[in-house]
């Protein structure tokens, strides 16, 4: 081969290295172009902005459900607080100081008041006082002797009068008649309707919640304006219905719950009835204390129209107890004893 052919081909070596050179400078420039490019720099700006607004959202999130779940702790504590204030409350108004501290007691042992600083502080209550001393009502204050008293009753021969306070149906109306003229069949005492519920004794709400009434001359202590009486308002009021109005009345009376009768010994499974009551409402402790007002002797009465109604996994043996539906033989004595033809000294 020549020397000019040589020359020749040394020449295009060098131009092929250039033109490499050249393409190589125009892909590095078309990819530095196409990462500069107004739509691949929107692309990305919105792809950043999209991940920083997920991120503070998620972030956000999570201080959102931390401050919930805080302020539900929160809430939470503050229910249970208030709830075992008035389980403490509603304990020491029942009976005398001796019962008041055995359901104390009780409410701390079920863990149904379990704050530490409160527990400590019943408990050290406790520790120094004296018998008969303390929160609740002496037993001397309020019976007559055994567990019963008058003290609830009004006077033989008076006049209860009786009202509603919001206008209830013409079977309420009826129903609650045909009550009030049953007790004063066995009783020295006379229960009238009037219109004017400011004027009247009992005060009787319809209500959609209750059954419910105040115990004899407890009544009296409470507001003109406030109802002493609740009766859950029926469609229509049969035979059960119609108990039902005949216990409140009872109650109206001076009558206690039955199951509360000092010589009444219903088998019970004491803490398994206690803790179901309780929990449904700190009011329900005194359902199974025996009373100290109660207003006649008697042996107990398993058919009164005055026991409640204790479920059978409540009662060793699985006895149920209630569902009357008409005074006894026994209810009818008792209330001749509470209020007889002669007048009974207060």
């Amino acid at each position: 081969m020549s020397e000019l052919e040589l020359k020749k081909i040394e020449i295009m070596a060098r131009e092929v290295t250039v033109k490499e050179k050249e393409l190589d400078h125009k892909i590095s420039a078309a990819d530095k172009s196409a990462w500069r490019s107004p739509l691949v720099v929107a692309v990305l700006a919105a792809t950043l902005a999209a991940f920083s607004n997920a991120a503070i959202t998620y972030y956000s999130s999570h201080l959102d459900r931390e401050a919930a779940a805080t302020k539900f702790e929160r809430d939470n504590k503050l229910a249970e607080s208030a709830a075992e204030r008035e389980r403490i409350l509603e304990m020491i108004k029942i009976g005398e100081p001796e019962q008041v501290q055995r359901n104390l007691q009780f409410l701390v042992d079920t863990e149904l008041v379990k704050a530490p600083a409160t527990v400590a502080s019943l408990q050290n209550y406790y520790k120094d006082r004296e018998p008969g001393t303390g929160p609740g009502t002496s037993q001397t204050q309020l019976t007559d002797s055994g567990g019963y008293s008058r003290r609830q009753l009004f006077k033989s021969g008076t006049t209860l009068t009786y009202a509603f306070m919001e206008k209830p149906s013409a079977a309420m109306l009826e129903a609650v008649g045909e009550a009030a003229n049953e007790w004063m069949q066995h009783a020295n005492i006379r229960l009238a309707f009037i219109q004017n519920a400011n004027d009247a004794i009992i005060r009787i709400m319809p209500s959609r919640t209750r059954n419910a009434s105040m115990i004899g001359r407890s009544a009296l202590n409470a507001s003109a304006d406030k109802p002493t009486m609740w009766l859950f308002e029926h469609p229509s009021f049969g035979t059960s219905e119609k108990a039902v109005i005949l216990h409140e009345f009872g109650h109206a009376l001076g009558f206690v719950h039955e199951h509360q009768n000092p010589s009444s010994e219903i088998p019970e499974d004491v803490k398994k009835a206690y803790e179901y009551y309780v929990k449904m409402s700190p009011r329900n402790m005194y359902l199974l204390n025996k009373s100290n007002v109660y207003p006649c002797i008697r042996d107990f009465d398993p058919i009164s129209i005055m026991i409640s109604t204790i479920p059978s996994e409540f009662t060793v043996g699985k006895v149920k107890f209630g569902g009357a539906t008409a005074l006894s033989e026994s209810d009818k004595l008792c209330i001749a004893q509470m209020y007889p033809n002669h007048t009974a000294e207060e």
